[in-house]
């Protein structure tokens, strides 16, 4: 890839990252209904769709491969969501971020949520998970050149930096003063629920790698 579309590449990242956090913050501060903020994140994503496509020499390839990915990782969520916090979701988002790049894997995992929380349960917490798993994505989309075991222990650390961010969401949205010590409380009663989510996003990389990243990656090399 050329240099050229690297900064192109950050430059939407650096952009999508904005228009989200503004999205959950507009959402969160009731200037606007969760819902206008989720349909409004959701054909915000369109226009780096086109962007990124635009420069692909696969398009319609990519096309296959985004749509195939996030109903997999819709699948593996819903699939699971019995047990609390077990998901295949945020490793497919890893893996479609480490296949496809940085943009794409924003796109599953945004997607993602958006979709699979229509059986599950829309609310505010929506928007805040499609910004969290869209950065799971993102970031692994820069870590194209990591192998197996780099992704496990970045997968690991996913799990508590999501839980970390719907921390967040919980103490913005329901303590009226935010404290340590309420942090804590929440962060304690969190920490099994991330674990569990941390350690089966680690097993759903480890298992996938090769099915995902080697095969779509001979797939766009042809």
């Amino acid at each position: 890839m050329s240099k050229r579309n690297d900064k192109l590449i950050i430059i939407i990242s650096i952009f999508l990252v904005l228009l989200s956090v503004l999205f959950v913050w507009l959402a969160t501060a009731n200037i606007i209904n969760y819902s206008v903020a989720m349909i409004s994140f959701g054909f915000a994503l369109i226009v780096p769709f086109l962007i990124v496509f635009e420069k692909s020499r696969m398009k319609c390839q990519m096309i296959v491969l985004i749509a195939t990915l996030s109903a997999f990782a819709i699948v593996g969520r819903l699939a699971f969501s019995w047990i609390a916090n077990v998901t295949l979701s945020t490793g497919i988002v890893i893996l479609a971020g480490v296949s496809l790049g940085p943009i794409p894997g924003f796109i599953v995992g945004a997607l993602t949520m958006l979709i699979s929380n229509m059986l599950l349960g829309q609310g505010l917490w929506t928007i805040w998970q499609m910004l969290a798993v869209g950065l799971v994505g993102l970031v692994a989309g820069f870590m194209r050149r990591a192998d197996k075991i780099t992704l496990s222990v970045y997968a690991m650390l996913v799990g508590f930096v999501y839980g970390f961010i719907m921390d967040i969401f919980t103490l913005v949205t329901v303590y009226n003063e935010i404290t340590f010590k309420t942090f804590l409380v929440v962060w304690g009663a969190s920490f099994y629920f991330d674990l569990a989510h941390a350690i089966s996003t680690v097993v759903t990389v480890l298992i996938f790698y090769n099915v995902i990243v080697l095969t779509i990656r001979r797939r766009l090399e042809k």
